[in-house]
């Protein structure tokens, strides 16, 4: 290996560390949010006030919203989190195997295929989202 070329490795050693290092970052707010949405999804539903839910492009009020409704935004919403985060989960191994400087390798291979087959599922979710009339009605 020339110097060049070890230069340049060394390189992107420190950049995958740095990228890997962002990505646990976001991989943890996720994380936090999740917990955060979580508390406030269980925590805001008083017996007797108005209240609004947005679940994808559908809104629904009440007095208070219906419990299944409630349900369905929260399964929603932490679908929609789990694909980030399996997403971010993929790209943190990936910048790790290329921190170790692996940069062609069977295991990266592997984590770009599952960033990849993710990707794809992530159209259901919105598919599903349209589902949502056909079990409650919005307002």
């Amino acid at each position: 290996m020339t110097s060049d070329t070890a230069a340049k490795l060394q390189k992107v050693k420190k950049y995958s560390a740095s990228l890997r290092n962002l990505f646990t970052f976001f991989f943890a707010i996720g994380i936090l949010g999740w917990f955060v949405r979580t508390i406030m999804a269980w925590s805001d539903a008083k017996p007797h006030e108005p209240s609004t839910v947005r679940i994808a492009h559908l809104v629904f009020t009440g007095d208070p919203v219906a419990t299944e409704v409630r349900v369905l935004a929260y399964v929603y919403f932490t679908l929609g989190l789990a694909i980030s985060l399996k997403i971010i989960f993929h790209l943190i191994k990936l910048f790790a195997l290329y921190a170790e400087g692996k940069i062609f390798s069977a295991e990266n291979v592997h984590q770009i295929r599952q960033v990849g087959f993710t990707m794809l599922i992530s159209p259901v979710l919105w598919l599903l989202s349209l589902l949502i009339p056909l079990f409650v009605e919005a307002d």
